[in-house]
C-alpha cells in the first residue's frame, strides 16, 4: 500500500511540474518574439563605454569586513585579535641580537585562544627590518608564521603562512588596511588583513596588522588552489634584505661590493648611468644646465659632488652602514636621486614585466621569487605572455584585463611608489592561470605620499621625484631649491612642483592617466597597454568612478575610518612598542580622511573634464586645494613621528622610544 501511494505521490509532481515547465515555455517564447528585434538592435549598439559599466558593476565585491570568516575568523575586522608566541629565550635573544638573519624559529603560537604548536616564527622585511635592527633600543620587527614549516600540512584552518607586520612608517596604521580593502571593493583578490595585539613569551609587544600570505592558501580561498604565484623583485632590492650575520651585504654576481648598482665601482660610488658620459657623470635632466652634473646637495660643495653622510667619511662615499661594517649600499641607499635607493630600483631581469627574449633565465626577477611550485612549462607561459604584452597582440588570451584594470585603478587612487609605478620593482604579486596573467597588491604602508617623506625631490611620487616629463609622469628630482623642495633641474628656486601647487597639492592632484614617477610607461609595459588603448582606458576610468560613487560620495569611507579609529585608538595608546604616540595617531588619521577625501575630489574633477586627466595638461586654478595638508603626518619611509630626526631621538623611525 505504501508503496503504491509513492508512486501515486510522484506521478503527480512529475506531472505539476511538466505542466509548469510549458507555461513557462510559453510565456518566454511570446516575450520573446516581441522583444527579440529590440534585444538585436540594443546589443549591436552597445559601446566600450556600457560594456565597462558592466564590467565596472561585477567588479563589486564584499567589503573586507565580511570576507574575514574563513580561517576561523582571523581577518574579521570589527575586533583586535590576539595572538601569543611562547619561544625559547634562547632563541628570542639570538633573533634580537641577529634580526637580518631571518632565522625559522620553532615557537608555539596562540591565536584567539588556539594553540598551534611547533610553528616557524622568523623576522621579515628589507628596509623596516634594517632599520629597526640599526636601534639597539627597539625590537618592534615584523614576523612571519609559518604553520607547516615544522609539521608537513599543518595549518591554522587553512591557513598556511601569516604574515605580522609592524606598521613601520605608519601614523595611521591604516594604509595597508584600507587599501587592501578598496582593492577587494574593485573586485581584486588582495590579501585579508586584520588586527591582532602580540604577545612575546608573555609579554606585550603591540598592536600588528596580520595580513594573509599570498601563496597557497590563498589559492585555494579564490582559486581553488590553481595557477602559480610569483613575488617578482630586483635582485639588488633582494639583496637589500638579505644582509650577513654581521651587517654584510652579499656580493653582487658582477663582483662589485656592497649593494651599490652592479655599473658601479665596488666602493659605494654612484653608477655610471645609462645616458651618461662615462666617467660617472648624471645624464643630462629635462631642464638642467646641459653639463649632466649632479644638482647641488643641500650641504654640497657646489661641485655636483654628494654630500657628506651622516657617518661617511666626507668624501662623498655611501655612508656608513649601521653596524660599521663600512660596505656601501646602506638599506635604502639615498633619497631624491634617479634610481631609487641605491639606485637598484630598475631590471632586465623581469621584475619590470618587459619581454626579454624567450631564455628563461632572462626572467629571474620573477622565477628566482616563486610563492608556489613552479616548473619550467610554468615559466613558458608567463614568458609566452609577456612577448605577447610587449608586441600587443592578444592581449585577452595573455592578460586577465579586467583584473588588472582594477588593481590600476586602486594603485593609482593610493599613491603608492614603492612598487611597480615608482622606480622600485617589487612590493606585487603576479598571479598566472591557464596563461594568464594577474598582478596582486602587496606592502602598501607607503602609500599616500609616506615613500620618501611626500616631499617634492624625495619619492613621494609625482611633485615628489620632480617635475612632470614629457609623458605627464613625474621625472626626478634634484637639489632642493629655495624653499627647501627638491627642484628637478638642479635649478635654485626651482621646487620640482606643477605650477602654482603644494607639496601635497602637487600628490592629490596626480593625474590617473599619468600616475607614474621615476619612469616612463615603455619600462612599464604592464600599465602602458591601458594608457595606450581608448577603451581599456574607459574602462579603468569606469572602474575609478564606480569606487568613488559606492565608497568616497556617499559616507562609507568616512564611517568605516572612524569605526576602524575607535577600534585600534585604546591599542595604540597603551602599545609599548609604538613608533608613534596616540596624539599623532589622532593628527595622522585625520590626514588620511582628508587626503582620501580630496584625493575622491580631484579625481571626479579629472573624471568629469574639469581637471586634466594628465599631470602635464592641469590648469593650477582647476586643482583641488590641499595647501593645508601635511602628508609626513601619516608617517614617512625612512623617518616620521615627531621625535626629531627619524622621529625618536637618536634617528630612529618612528615616534617614541620603548616605555618600559
Amino acid at each position: 500500500m505504501k508503496q503504491s501511494i509513492r508512486r501515486l505521490l510522484c506521478l503527480a509532481l512529475t506531472l505539476l511540474l511538466v505542466l509548469s515547465l510549458s507555461a513557462c515555455g510559453q510565456t518566454e517564447a511570446g516575450e520573446s518574439g516581441s522583444t527579440g528585434s529590440a534585444q538585436t538592435e540594443s546589443t549591436a549598439a552597445a559601446s566600450a563605454a556600457t560594456q565597462t559599466e558592466t564590467m565596472a558593476q561585477t567588479a563589486q565585491t564584499q567589503p573586507a569586513a565580511e570576507t574575514g570568516s574563513v580561517y576561523n575568523g582571523l581577518f574579521e575586522t570589527d575586533r583586535v585579535h590576539t595572538v601569543d608566541v611562547t619561544i625559547s629565550e634562547e632563541d628570542w635573544a639570538d633573533l634580537r641580537q641577529n634580526p637580518m638573519d631571518k632565522t625559522k624559529y620553532r615557537a608555539d603560537v596562540v591565536i584567539d585562544g588556539e594553540t598551534v604548536e611547533q610553528v616557524s616564527f622568523a623576522t621579515k622585511g628589507n628596509t623596516s627590518l634594517s632599520f629597526v635592527a640599526s636601534d639597539p633600543d627597539c625590537d618592534r620587527y615584523s614576523f612571519k608564521l609559518n604553520f607547516g614549516k615544522y609539521n608537513k600540512g599543518q595549518t591554522y584552518h587553512g591557513l598556511n603562512k601569516l604574515s605580522l607586520n609592524n606598521l613601520y612608517a605608519d601614523a595611521t596604521c591604516l594604509k595597508d588596511y584600507l587599501s587592501y580593502s578598496l582593492f577587494r571593493r574593485a573586485g581584486v583578490e588582495a590579501p585579508l588583513t586584520s588586527f591582532v595585539w602580540l604577545t612575546v613569551n608573555g609579554a606585550d609587544h603591540g598592536l600588528y596588522i596580520a595580513v594573509e600570505d599570498v601563496s597557497e592558501s590563498w589559492m585555494a580561498r579564490t582559486n581553488e588552489g590553481e595557477g602559480v604565484v610569483y613575488k617578482p623583485e630586483t635582485e639588488r632590492l633582494n639583496q637589500a634584505g638579505k644582509q650577513g650575520p654581521n651587517g654584510q651585504f652579499p656580493t653582487p654576481p658582477d663582483g662589485s661590493s656592497g649593494a651599490t648598482p652592479s655599473n658601479g665601482d665596488g666602493n659605494g660610488q654612484m653608477p655610471t648611468p645609462p645616458s651618461g658620459d662615462g666617467n660617472g657623470q648624471m645624464p643630462t635632466p629635462p631642464s638642467g644646465d646641459g653639463n649632466g652634473q649632479m644638482p647641488t646637495p643641500p650641504s654640497g660643495d657646489g661641485n655636483g659632488q654628494m654630500p657628506t653622510p651622516p657617518s661617511g667619511d666626507g668624501n662623498g662615499q655611501m655612508p656608513t652602514p649601521p653596524d660599521g661594517s663600512g660596505q656601501g649600499g646602506f638599506p635604502g641607499g639615498r633619497e631624491g636621486f634617479p634610481g631609487g635607493p641605491g639606485g637598484f630600483g630598475e631590471s632586465s631581469k623581469g621584475a619590470d614585466l618587459a619581454y626579454n627574449g624567450d631564455e628563461l633565465e632572462n626572467y629571474s626577477d620573477i622565477f628566482d621569487n616563486a610563492e608556489t611550485d613552479a616548473d619550467e612549462t610554468d615559466q613558458k607561459r608567463v614568458v609566452e605572455a609577456l612577448k605577447a604584452l610587449s608586441e600587443g597582440t592578444a592581449l585577452e588570451e595573455h592578460l586577465n584585463t579586467d583584473e588588472i584594470i582594477r588593481y590600476f585603478a586602486v594603485h593609482n587612487f593610493v599613491l603608492n611608489y614603492d612598487s611597480y609605478t615608482g622606480n622600485m620593482l617589487h612590493n606585487y604579486y603576479l598571479y598566472e592561470k591557464n596563461g594568464k596573467l594577474e598582478m596582486l597588491p602587496w606592502d602598501y604602508n607607503l602609500a599616500f605620499g609616506a615613500f620618501g617623506g611626500g616631499n617634492p625631490g624625495g619619492q613621494g611620487g609625482p611633485g615628489a621625484f620632480g617635475r612632470p616629463g614629457e609623458d605627464g609622469n613625474s621625472a626626478p628630482s634634484g637639489r632642493p631649491g629655495e624653499d627647501g623642495n627638491s627642484a628637478p633641474s638642479g635649478r635654485s628656486g626651482d621646487t620640482g612642483r606643477p605650477e602654482g601647487a603644494s607639496d601635497a597639492t602637487a600628490l592629490i592632484n596626480t593625474g590617473i592617466d599619468s600616475p607614474l614617477s621615476g619612469t616612463t610607461e615603455e619600462k612599464r609595459p604592464m600599465w602602458a597597454w591601458i594608457a595606450a588603448d581608448e577603451t581599456y582606458l574607459t574602462q579603468y576610468h569606469q572602474v575609478l568612478d564606480r569606487l568613488l560613487k559606492d565608497y568616497f560620495e556617499n559616507g562609507s569611507f568616512e564611517a568605516e575610518l572612524d569605526s576602524m579609529i575607535a577600534l585600534l585608538r585604546p591599542y595604540v595608546e597603551k602599545d609599548p612598542t609604538a613608533f608613534y604616540t596616540v596624539e599623532e595617531f589622532d593628527q595622522a588619521v585625520e590626514t588620511l580622511r582628508q587626503v582620501c577625501q580630496l584625493r575622491a575630489r580631484s579625481i571626479r574633477a579629472q573624471l568629469d573634464g574639469t581637471l586634466a586627466a594628465k599631470t602635464t595638461d592641469q590648469d593650477a586654478s582647476s586643482r583641488v586645494d590641499a595647501s593645508d595638508v601635511t602628508i609626513s603626518d601619516m608617517g614617512t619611509h625612512m623617518g616620521g613621528g615627531k621625535g626629531g630626526p627619524g622621529g625618536r631621538e637618536g634617528g630612529f623611525p618612528g615616534g617614541r622610544g620603548r616605555e618600559n
